[in-house]
């Protein structure tokens, strides 16, 4: 399952989507029944859904994040909703819709908490900035890339983001 996993950006960025799907079914199928990889399988499910989004695939996208979303709450697998919800988030910012994109994110947060998956807690910090910059809700917008500023000492790069959102964000007030 990793060697296939690691095959979807390969297959993304030859743009191979139909072998790219195929894989992922493949995946789909070995992981179906183990309780135990459940974590591995919703990060898959996860990269997957985010390659078919960038290829404009938003609606199956949807469908998958909303199966990852029912089998996570079957399960009661907070690592699931968390990336099933940041996902949904996503394909709304695509959309432009920005309060649905926030309700999401703020969920994403939530189960990301809830299964002390705190590494993914910066980005979507990040995300959840650039949805309330393109709302105007600037001091919303602030918070949050404060927030993501709390993780650079673990995580580097997140400085790089928080810089970039910051700048975005004074860009669109003026």
């Amino acid at each position: 399952c990793l060697g296939l996993s690691l095959e979807m950006p390969v297959r993304f960025a030859k743009h191979e989507y139909e072998r790219m799907d195929e894989t992922a079914a493949e995946v789909k199928e070995l992981l179906a029944d183990r309780k135990d990889l459940r974590e591995f399988y919703f990060s898959f499910l996860h990269e997957y859904c985010e390659y078919l989004v960038h290829i404009g695939r938003s609606s199956d996208a949807m469908l998958e994040a909303r199966a990852m979303e029912r089998l996570a709450s079957a399960e009661k697998k907070p690592v699931g909703k968390m990336y099933s919800y940041r996902i949904i988030g996503l394909i709304q910012s695509y959309r432009d819709n920005s309060y649905l994109a926030i309700q999401n994110m703020e969920k994403a947060v939530r189960f990301s908490r809830e299964a002390r998956a705190e590494q993914d807690l910066p980005n979507l910090y990040i995300l959840l900035a650039q949805e309330n910059v393109k709302m105007h809700n600037f001091t919303e917008a602030d918070n949050y890339v404060l927030r993501a500023e709390e993780y650079q000492t673990f995580f580097p790069t997140i400085r790089l983001k928080a810089q970039m959102t910051r700048a975005y964000l004074y860009y669109v007030q003026g």
